[in-house]
């Protein structure tokens, strides 16, 4: 995936972001990470909590976009499987994605679709 989909005009986010997005979690990116975050300390926790989810956020939709990419059933449970929230409606049920999580995940999905359709 590209990165530059979901950065901001926060360049501290944005390597936030970077470091998230690699994985795994390893010694040397746990201290990258830790570093950048003692850059945000003049952040509320509220913010810095904020900024941390959005990028969790941001790869848990990749993900989820990969695996629909990839044709597997998330579809069948009760909760989101982006966001956790509880699903009312039948499609998300059917789906596994509430209706706001889908807009990402289909704009991710069609951007990966369009990528592997220009790399053939």
């Amino acid at each position: 995936m590209n990165m530059t989909s979901c950065n901001t005009n926060n360049p501290l986010h944005d390597r936030i972001l970077a470091e998230l997005w690699k994985l795994p979690l390893d010694k040397p990116r746990r201290k990258a990470l830790r570093q950048l975050i003692s850059e945000l300390q003049v952040l509320s926790d509220q913010k810095l909590d904020a900024l941390v989810i959005a990028a969790l956020r941001q790869r848990r939709i990749a993900r989820v976009a990969a695996r629909v990419v990839a044709g597997e059933q998330i579809g069948g449970q009760r909760e989101c499987f982006v966001c956790l929230q509880r699903l009312d409606d039948p499609v998300s049920i059917e789906r596994g994605i509430g209706k706001c999580c889908w807009q990402e995940v289909a704009a991710q999905v069609e951007a990966i679709v369009s990528h592997e359709e220009e790399t053939f």
